[in-house]
């Protein structure tokens, strides 16, 4: 499922750029890797860390190298998935690299089975929110099509974006990055 998430990634990114040169540059956050060891409810996305490392060979595979930006800090001390944190070490770094315009940002997240509203699916994707344009929304759709005929058989959902909820999704939005925030089921 994650090597569909990606190849359908580069397609596209090579597919709005018909005769581009150059592979395109991915920037990969993992906000929520952290754990702080203490069962205090859904601290840390369990399966993204796993997730993210996946994605990245798969790039390789494409000879795609990735940024990669991993949390460091515990969502008991603060979310770098909202607002809040845009002073933290981990968004110095992510504002770094979007300065620098990348084709594609992948802000990915997990998220536990039996989660409500999203039980029934493998994956969740974001679009239709306060930054979307139909652009966004369309490459959203795109992705999701492409990984269920990829990957036969997965469920996959697109939510509504928000904005406090998507913060670093919404950061890329901003810049006109195509910017995916991918919940996994754990």
């Amino acid at each position: 499922m994650l090597d569909c998430l990606i190849t359908g990634a580069k397609d596209r990114i090579e597919g709005r750029r018909a005769g581009a040169t150059r592979l395109p540059e991915v920037v990969i956050t993992v906000p929520h890797l952290h754990d702080d060891g203490v069962n205090d409810g859904h601290d840390t996305d369990f399966k993204s860390g796993e997730a993210a490392m996946r994605i990245g060979t798969q790039l390789k595979r494409h000879r795609i190298d990735a940024t990669m930006i991993q949390g460091d800090v515990n969502r008991d001390e603060v979310d770098l998935n909202r607002e809040e944190s845009q002073f933290t070490k981990f968004h110095s770094e992510l504002d770094e690299v979007l300065e620098e315009s990348p084709d594609i940002l992948l802000d990915i997240h997990s998220y536990p089975d039996g989660f409500p509203v999203w039980t029934d699916y493998d994956v969740v994707l974001f679009a239709n929110g306060p930054l979307h344009d139909d652009d966004d929304n369309e490459e959203s759709l795109e992705l999701a099509k492409y990984i269920q005929a990829r990957a036969p058989g997965t469920k996959v959902l697109i939510d509504t974006a928000d904005w406090r909820r998507q913060y670093i999704q919404n950061k890329g939005l901003m810049r006109k990055i195509e910017s995916h925030l991918v919940e996994f089921n754990e």
